[in-house]
């Protein structure tokens, strides 16, 4: 069977400069009409400079949670994303515009400190042993640096400051001039308290760029002894718990929700990345610092950590099932789904047992039958497809 279709039109010259000057400016697909039974997509502009420097960016990034919970974090509102990102349950995958992004942030900093040392301000970026000013608490499991600390300022010129920069877009730039620090962005207020705390500072100078029209901002702050503690008695909490604390909302169409890193394990009953913090052999060393592995009986350091091994068994308040058994000597869990099937996390080749791999992967084949009988017949286990 043969299909004639409609003969097109030859493209004149005219036509050919009208397409070229409107791909020029077109970013969505266009769809062109050639006739009455006939239509031709023509593709997106494609700017290969933009994508090249954006994958430049992706490609020299390593892609790894910090072994330790963040004084810049402390101040969120959510104590349970919180947790998870330090146990690492999600592990960001940022895309090259906004790992741009962050290090137009982090190369402000110079601006400002150039900016004040024009003013006859003493910075120090680094502390005498030439490392970045910072403070750790808990055993090294909570900690951070600031950008610097800075005497002579007009304001207070006899008195050390701590130094804290942000960039802002416009419509935090706003807020910030109409609310200041504390009430538009307390997760930076949170920040200096924890820095001027650990530092012994009793002052710090918060500056602000927007990053639309380069006006600058500044607000001092006194150091504030019970905000400072209970920040730090806050971070405490959520290191010591292998227990995820509430959240602020248990609706995942709840607006601040819906940006988390943590969504769909929060709300969404995925399953958390597989690495020792997930893992309900790992414990915590709240005053020598570490981590260590009760299965294998020794010290773990960041990268066995984030590697995790063979043994791996999920926490079980981090699986999304009814644990019913738990079985030490064979190191296994066992597990009931709301429709009464049960299933085991664990190494024994059997069926009904699944690594913490196989769990992630295929959460939905757990327990049924006729997945298990192709995974003894091959010798397979479950993979995730993405990966």
């Amino acid at each position: 069977m043969m299909c004639h279709l409609p003969a097109l039109p030859l493209i004149s010259p005219r036509l050919h400069q009208w397409l070229a000057d409107l791909l020029h400016h077109q970013q969505r697909p266009l769809l062109l009409h050639l006739g009455d039974n006939l239509m031709a997509t023509i593709p997106p502009r494609y700017n290969s400079t933009i994508e090249a420097i954006y994958r430049k960016f992706e490609t020299n990034h390593v892609e790894s949670s910090r072994a330790h919970l963040g004084a810049s974090m402390i101040g969120r509102e959510c104590n349970r994303a919180l947790w998870y990102g330090f146990r690492w349950a999600t592990v960001p995958n940022f895309p090259g515009r906004v790992l741009r992004l962050f290090k137009r942030g982090h190369d402000e900093e110079d601006y400002f400190i150039r900016d004040l040392m024009s003013i006859d301000v003493e910075v120090w970026a680094v502390d005498k042993n030439q490392k970045q000013f910072g403070c750790t608490f808990h055993g090294g499991h909570f900690a951070g640096s600031c950008d610097g600390v800075a005497k002579g300022l007009p304001e207070s010129p006899k008195k050390a400051h701590l130094l804290e920069f942000k960039t802002h877009n416009h419509k935090s730039f706003a807020l910030l001039k109409k609310n200041g620090v504390r009430e538009s962005k307390p997760e930076h207020y949170a920040q200096m308290q924890v820095y001027m705390h650990g530092l012994g500072l009793e002052r710090a100078m918060y500056m602000a760029v927007s990053k639309d029209t380069d006006e600058l901002y500044t607000e001092r702050f006194k150091y504030n002894q019970e905000d400072a503690l209970a920040l730090v008695e806050k971070a405490r909490t959520i290191i010591a718990t292998d227990v995820p604390p509430p959240g602020i909302s248990t609706r995942a169409d709840f607006f601040k929700c819906k940006f988390c890193d943590h969504q769909d394990v929060c709300h969404r009953d995925e399953l958390p990345q597989v690495n020792c913090r997930t893992c309900i052999h790992s414990h915590i060393d709240m005053d020598q610092g570490g981590w260590r592995c009760l299965f294998h009986d020794k010290t773990i350091t960041t990268d066995e950590q984030r590697l995790g091994c063979e043994k791996h068994l999920y926490n079980h308040h981090l699986v999304p099932h009814e644990m019913v058994d738990m079985d030490a000597p064979g190191n296994s869990v066992k597990y009931r789904k709301v429709d009464g099937v049960e299933f085991y996390n664990g190494q024994k080749t059997a069926p009904g047992y699944y690594t913490s791999a196989e769990i992630k992967a295929a959460p939905a084949l757990l327990g049924d039958p006729g997945a298990d009988s192709l995974r003894a017949a091959f010798g397979g286990v479950f993979v995730d497809g993405n990966e």
